[in-house]
């Protein structure tokens, strides 16, 4: 299983030599392993999580539910948390806001600002066939079923067709949404892009959508504030809480809510035409 795929015997030595340990989660054996041999040793140990919730009420999350407030009590000296809502997960667990120091996802914003020109976001408008003053909503994800992009095309499929849906990404799920988006003229699969073209994605449209149904964070988000575009996001996404303003820099919507997500985008739309 996943969590007996990394196994690293050299921990053992290495821990020895250190002050201080920082590891970065919890989810493989070694990781697991050097934080608690870290802390036999007598050594000041710090862990990350970006964890918001402990998933469905599933046997496995009714563990998680009693143990980890038990191991982030006990083993670490301090935990790093990217967002807000990580940190309001581990203190309602029952961890001391004293202990948890939030340490946020970050862009390169000067990159990010210099490969976004303007005429390269019309040439990808004129590429897919969009006129310059059609709304247009972008997502970048991964076609995965935790991102739920499913969701946002059931969206659009009872949304006007001159709104026009950019997603950009790749993965398993792709053939489905594909199929789901029966060919519709204002919904077009980029896929992937490479990174320093996808400023221009972000130029070339008027906001971003992310639906995920759980997201430790999504750095999508930050990366489509810094050249200048509001964002759709659902209340399952960390960024959401951290980041979106209503109405100044974007909207929540209720997670797998079809209904509220439609009227969001209705008011995004209302929002740039004034």
């Amino acid at each position: 299983g996943r969590f007996f795929g990394l196994i690293n015997p050299s921990l053992f030595s290495l821990t020895k030599k250190t002050d201080v340990l920082v590891v970065f989660g919890h989810h493989y054996f070694s990781l697991f392993f050097a934080t608690l041999w870290g802390r036999i040793l007598g050594k000041k140990v710090v862990v990350s999580t970006d964890a918001i919730t402990l998933g469905s009420s599933t046997i496995k999350s009714q563990i998680k539910k009693i143990l980890f407030p038990i191991w982030y009590k006990l083993i670490p000296d301090q935990i790093i948390v990217p967002s807000n809502t990580s940190e309001l997960f581990l203190h309602n667990l029952g961890i001391p806001r004293s202990k948890i120091s939030i340490t946020p996802y970050a862009s390169d914003e000067e990159f990010l600002l210099s490969q976004s020109k303007e005429p390269s976001a019309r040439n990808i408008r004129e590429m897919l066939g969009i006129d310059p003053e059609s709304f247009v909503a972008l997502t970048v994800a991964k076609m995965i079923e935790r991102k739920n992009l499913s969701l946002l095309i059931k969206a659009w499929t009872q949304l006007p067709n001159d709104r026009h849906l950019i997603m950009v990404g790749d993965g398993p799920l792709r053939k489905e949404l594909e199929e789901l988006a029966a060919n519709r003229a204002n919904i077009h699969f980029a896929g992937l892009i490479q990174y320093q073209s996808l400023p221009s994605y972000y130029s070339s449209s008027d906001i971003l959508i992310h639906p995920a149904k759980h997201e430790p964070w999504g750095l999508p988000i930050n990366e489509a504030m810094i050249l200048g575009k509001p964002v759709i996001a659902s209340d399952a996404v960390g960024a959401a809480k951290d980041l979106i303003v209503d109405t100044v820099t974007g909207w929540t919507f209720k997670s797998d809510n079809l209904e509220d997500l439609i009227n969001v985008i209705n008011k995004a739309e209302h929002n740039r035409d004034k």
